[in-house]
């Protein structure tokens, strides 16, 4: 797992506790258009993805924006980069979320079955971050790997 993807997936947990809270106590539905406010600038200007967020929430049913939070579309990935859900849940959960995908990322566990495969393909060039390849008996195929906690990501190139 990439960086932006580990960005991404941690955004989508983020939300999704998010959500849960939301659900549990919808009074906390005008916290993200006051973030909007507190964000905008003293002559009215905003980021184009506050404005976009701002027309949202003033236009769509909650349901439907619970939908978007939790949606893995590229769409909505955009939007939750950019959220005005600051303040819904509490500094020691966000800490907790950010912890579990510091340590899957660390690990190198994100993606168990495509790890697996990495293994079994049949490779001519790779190229590696912390990966250790066995090649003895010019054997081209990569058949252990050792995970350090920088292992950033594996790119693979058969010609």
């Amino acid at each position: 797992m990439n960086l932006q993807e580990r960005s991404d997936k941690r955004s989508l947990a983020l939300h999704r506790a998010i959500v849960k809270r939301l659900r549990k106590n919808p009074e906390l539905w005008d916290k993200p258009l006051q973030n909007i406010e507190r964000w905008t600038e003293p002559d009215g200007c905003m980021s184009t993805a506050y404005a976009v967020w701002k027309d949202i929430l003033l236009t769509w049913k909650r349901e439907d924006i619970i939908k978007l939070l939790l949606s893995r579309s590229q769409r909505a990935t955009q939007l939750r980069s950019s959220s005005p859900f600051v303040g819904i849940i509490s500094q020691d959960e966000q800490n907790r979320i950010f912890e579990k995908y510091n340590k899957i990322y660390r690990r190198g566990l994100a993606y168990p079955t495509e790890l697996n495969s990495i293994f079994q393909i049949e490779l001519n060039i790779v190229f590696l971050f912390k990966l250790d390849i066995d090649t003895q008996n010019g054997n081209k195929t990569a058949t252990k790997a050792t995970y350090s906690k920088k292992a950033y990501s594996v790119l693979t190139v058969s010609l």
